[in-house]
């Protein structure tokens, strides 16, 4: 081998260069050779693509970490779908109505009714007045969104509701909805509304205005005759005749005014509920309604509980406040206090919305009313003025005969003309009404379907999948080792054996029994795989345990390699020279210095500082305290002649030394060393630390036996030794 130097960093205060002779026979160092040649520098090969096979791989030694993290998301997943929901499937109904004048009328008669402008009828639907009306009354009243709210229902009411003309003297009324149960029930409670409250009101008018008219037409046929007879006998006189129409025009003057108080009264309804605000509700009416509401008894109810509970409380203890119970009842009994008072008010607000609309409707009664009025007051005083021009006529007439007969006439023309408006009203009322429903709101059709299972679905599964995805990308990046065959197929290294994991699942009462034959046999095969391995010199005398990085088993494996190698027959030291964590003396129950750090620096002897451990034939050096100066010797290569020392008393020496990557004491004891075993974990460790820890040791010409995989687990070992019966060998240690 070519001489070289190469340059070491030691951790103590001070920077210290170590000229390693690579051809110079130091002290104690290792004269083993093989046939076998040692794990040399390894390149990194590709790593594994994300197959299916390799996610699988990762699902079976990640199951516990994905299923948490994939509960988690999906958890998330559920609770945002649940936060932000997709929109519901909207439904939509329609109801139809037709607007005609009414048939039937003989030809030649002045149809008194019109078409109304289609714009006028879709602003009477509309109205604030036919859509309470309709949410308070009937079906639509027991629907649970009005009984739950009803003015949040009127406002969605308001803005959702569509009529629209589709066609000649035809509106339809449509809804557009989530619920399909609901909607027809308010197309056709608004429709029904404005046939009952619009057209059934107009046709209440009609049949008043016939009676009316009725009343009108026997009054002058009565006179009529009277006039015609009196005409015919020559008995009525002028001032009979005066009289009759002075009588006439008193009892019309009469009805006009009547007619005209009515209406002033009318319109002072109208005023008055146009100006006059609402009267606030007083607090016997909320208390009223808050004792007939079911949800205050029921919070009142609770309080009575509660305060039956605290006065309990308050009797039997000395401080009840510190009483946590007692504290949490005070909060509820406060909390459900406060529940009562915003119900009073939501109770007070209803009432206020029910005085509200109930004004509006006598509003519009008195305003319907008064249009009324003013057209009767119109025809009482087109009589009048007739009924005055006939008496002016009879007057400046001589003849009472020409009088008579004048008046005569005139009542004639006049029951004519109402004899005519009781025609046309008569049929109208016998046939078809002007308007009226000719479709009512059927079952509602899909308008745009939900995709809320879809949503939750993907809300579920998608989440667990990324975390799958995730984790699977995570372990590509880590390339951590699983198993023999990660080391040995796909960095090329040499594996000396396994050792297992106990199974999650062998029951506790079995794990004395099981464990102890696989963690000895696998201890045995790494024994076997170091010394009994073909080679052409002697087994190695000096055995280093190390790893590539902290946590993947090295002093576990050390401590039982030294038990095994005793119990094999050899006297064997397991050397503690792991100086930032020692582990041995925690581990045998024994003090930690005087060791290794002690005899580095000259404190004590050799001899001194073994400790005998519980374990038969095995022999232990302590790491004892570190110190910079133990640092400084092991930098110098003092370790060497320790170890050419113990070579003439040890067959086997096992020593337990740092991480590769974390300090450069491994590679200054590996001078020495026989042989260097590294460990890695199974799940845990990775392959590119792995690697580089080999590259730092071949690059010192250090021997690399090969590398033994901690927590593997190998199929059938386990259903092997669980057979009952199988005898137990002695256990490898006294220390799990």
């Amino acid at each position: 081998m070519a001489e070289g130097t190469v340059t070491l960093a030691s951790p103590c205060s001070e920077t210290l260069s170590t000229t390693i002779q690579m051809t110079r026979p130091l002290s104690g160092e290792s004269s083993y050779s093989s046939s076998a040649p040692a794990v040399g520098p390894v390149s990194l090969v590709q790593r594994p693509g994300l197959t299916p096979a390799y996610v699988l791989r990762i699902l079976r030694y990640r199951w516990g970490l994905i299923s948490i993290l994939g509960l988690m998301a999906a958890a998330i997943g559920f609770w945002v779908n649940h936060l932000f929901p997709p929109a519901q499937a909207k439904y939509t109904t329609h109801a139809l109505i037709r607007l005609e004048p009414a048939e039937g009328l003989p030809a030649g008669t002045p149809a008194r009714a019109e078409p109304r402008d289609l714009r006028t009828e879709v602003e009477l639907v509309k109205t604030q007045f036919i859509l309470t009306t309709a949410l308070a009354q009937g079906p639509a009243a027991d629907l649970p969104s009005v009984r739950r709210d009803p003015a949040a229902a009127l406002q969605w009411l308001t803005a959702e509701l569509k009529v629209e003309p589709v066609g000649p003297q035809i509106l339809r009324i449509s809804l557009v909805g989530s619920d399909a149960d609901e909607l027809p029930v308010l197309v056709n409670a608004v429709k029904d509304t404005y046939l009952r409250e619009v057209v059934g009101a107009e046709q209440t008018r009609r049949l008043k205005r016939k009676e009316f008219l009725e009343t009108v037409y026997e009054d002058c046929e009565r006179r009529r005759t009277a006039l015609t007879q009196s005409a015919m006998k020559g008995e009525e006189t002028g001032t009979a005749d005066e009289r009759l129409l002075g009588e006439r025009l008193s009892l019309l003057q009469s009805e006009l005014f009547r007619i005209e108080t009515d209406l002033r009264r009318s319109q002072l309804v109208v005023d008055v509920n146009r100006v006059q605000p609402d009267a606030p509700v007083s607090p016997t009416t909320v208390e009223e309604l808050a004792e007939k509401d079911p949800l205050t008894r029921q919070h009142r109810s609770r309080i009575s509980q509660i305060d039956v509970t605290i006065a309990e409380q308050e009797r039997t203890r000395i401080n009840p406040a510190s009483y946590e119970p007692y504290r949490a009842l005070a909060r509820d009994r406060k909390n459900l206090l406060d529940a009562v008072e915003d119900r009073k008010q939501t109770l007070t607000q209803r009432s206020t919305e029910s005085a509200a609309d109930g004004r509006q409707k006598r509003t519009g009664e008195a305003h319907a009313r008064t249009v009324r009025l003013e057209e009767e007051r119109k025809l009482m005083r087109e009589l009048i003025a007739r009924t005055r021009d006939e008496l002016k006529q009879c007057k400046a007439d001589a003849s009472a005969q020409t009088c008579r007969q004048y008046a005569a006439e005139r009542l004639e023309t006049i029951s004519k003309d109402v004899s005519d408006e009781l025609t046309v009203l008569r049929l109208e009322l016998k046939t078809i009404a002007r308007t009226a429903s000719i479709q009512d709101a059927a079952e509602p059709v899909v308008k745009q379907p939900s995709r809320q299972h879809l949503r939750t679905w993907l809300a579920l599964a998608g989440p667990f999948l990324l975390v799958v995805a995730g984790v699977s990308v995570w372990e590509l990046w880590a390339w951590r080792i699983y198993g023999p065959e990660d080391v040995r197929e796909g960095l090329g290294v040499h594996v000396l054996g396994v050792v297992p994991r106990l199974p999650d699942r062998t029951p506790a009462k079995r794990v004395a029994d099981v464990w102890p034959n696989p963690l000895t046999d696998s201890v045995d095969a790494v024994c076997a795989a170091l010394l009994h391995a073909p080679r052409s010199g002697a087994s190695p005398q000096v055995i280093e345990i190390t790893s590539a990085a902290p946590g993947e088993g090295k002093s576990t494996l050390a401590r039982h390699l030294a038990i095994n190698l005793a119990r094999a027959g050899k006297k064997t030291l397991l050397l503690d020279a792991d100086l930032y964590r020692p582990a041995a003396h925690v581990a045998f129950d024994l003090p930690m210095g005087p060791g290794l750090c002690e005899v580095l620096s000259g404190e004590v002897t050799l001899a001194k500082a073994i400790h005998r451990s519980p374990a038969d034939n095995v022999f232990v050096l302590t790491a004892g305290t570190a110190t910079a100066g133990a640092f400084r010797e092991i930098a110098r290569g003092a370790i060497g002649g320790i170890l050419g020392d113990l070579r003439t008393e040890f067959d086997a020496i096992v020593i337990d030394t740092s991480p590769v990557l974390a300090t450069v004491q491994p590679l200054q004891v590996g001078r020495y060393a026989d042989a260097v075993v590294l460990c890695s974990l199974s799940a845990v460790s990775r392959s590119a630390l792995l690697v580089e820890a080999i590259r730092r040791l071949s690059d010192l010409g250090i021997p690399v036996a090969g590398v033994v995989v901690n927590g593997a687990e190998e199929v059938g070992r386990y259903k092997y030794y669980s057979r009952s019966g199988c005898p137990t060998p002695p256990a490898a240690s006294p220390i799990s």
